[in-house]
């Protein structure tokens, strides 16, 4: 899926207050408004076609459907999407929005909703929501807990996924980063709305059962973390150093891999010990997943193709990929370190 943000999507997509992605049109999105704001994006199900010039230029070309094959249209909008088998079921976005936010909503577990939009015309939704049980660790910041709801007509599934918003440093990650599952995940076949349904009212009863996210950063804050270790964890995220000194046919091309590893560590090392976002977690292993999750959102590279930094990151969050702070989680051995809490 690409994660441009078209023209048609920024029409419609909407964020309750400006924040580090710069993206959308801002304002405090109203729980009533909230229930048609996808609904422009409602699709049908239809027979693709493919086009067969004919021999003679004389003679108009002919259209024939593909045969067992099914698209997804946008209702309102001459948009198309994906090329799916009979047993696709379609869900649509309005589904996140009329059904599933009401849910949440009724429940209590609906502070206020952050965010309502879709990317690549129409082809990913999204909603995010702020749950009212903000985490406060004293000498430290305000971490938000956030539910995205998403869907989509292509590749992308429908999921539910949980997300903590630290305030401090504006660093936004998957609730795994503390050993808490954070995501539901249904493909579009059998039956995925009524799964999603009963995965909302699953999650439902675990807010009200209180998961104790504060405890489990505390513990990671209290995990002692040295600069060797740090060096260690950097390797295993981004892989070792490159041999600059290794004869290459393309000599070039090697001193040029050595040249940007260097650059990601040093840049991932500033994060660590000179960001001061982190100047009160230095030496923790909070603060080590921290950088991590800093450098993954705010300085590593990738193709322009794939949209801007702000763009890719807000959409990963959303989408649950987080692929350099998922190898810190794994690096750091955080669920032996939060054993019991």
């Amino acid at each position: 899926m690409s994660s441009k943000i078209q023209p048609l999507d920024a029409q419609h997509m909407r964020f309750a207050e400006s924040a580090w992605h710069n993206l959308g049109k801002v304002g405090e999105i109203d729980h009533a408004e909230s229930l048609s704001a996808l609904d422009w994006a409602d699709a049908y199900l239809d027979a693709p076609f493919f086009m067969h010039e004919a021999e003679n230029p004389m003679y108009e070309p002919e259209f024939h459907e593909f045969e067992n094959a099914r698209t997804v249209i946008l209702k309102h909008y001459p948009v198309a999407h994906g090329h799916h088998t009979p047993r696709y079921k379609l869900v649509q976005h309005s589904f996140l929005t009329r059904e599933l936010l009401p849910k949440l909503i009724d429940a209590g577990l609906v502070q206020s909703i952050e965010s309502i939009g879709t990317y690549s015309n129409g082809e990913a939704a999204f909603v995010s929501v702020r749950l009212p049980n903000d985490i406060k660790i004293d000498g430290y910041s305000e971490i938000h807990n956030v539910i995205n709801l998403t869907n989509g007509y292509d590749k992308l599934p429908l999921s539910l996924t949980n997300s903590l918003g630290i305030v401090v440093c504006a660093n936004t990650m998957q609730t795994n980063v503390l050993n808490v599952p954070s995501w539901h995940t249904f493909k579009h076949i059998g039956t995925p709305a009524e799964l999603m349904s009963e995965a909302v009212s699953e999650l439902v009863k675990r807010y009200y059962l209180g998961t104790e996210y504060s405890n489990r950063v505390q513990r990671l804050l209290d995990k002692k973390f040295v600069d060797a270790e740090f060096d260690k964890l950097i390797r295993q995220v981004i892989g070792d150093q490159p041999n600059k000194y290794k004869v290459h046919d393309d000599g070039p091309r090697v001193t040029r891999a050595w040249t940007e590893w260097d650059n990601k560590r040093n840049q991932m090392q500033w994060r660590y010990q000179e960001d001061p976002n982190n100047t009160h977690i230095i030496g923790t292993a909070w603060g080590a997943l921290m950088a991590v999750q800093a450098y993954e959102q705010k300085d590593l590279r990738v193709s322009k193709a794939s949209g801007s930094k702000n763009e890719r990151h807000h959409r990963n969050v959303v989408m649950g990929k987080l692929p350099l702070t998922e190898k810190a989680v794994q690096a750091l051995e955080v669920k032996h370190i939060l054993a019991g809490v």
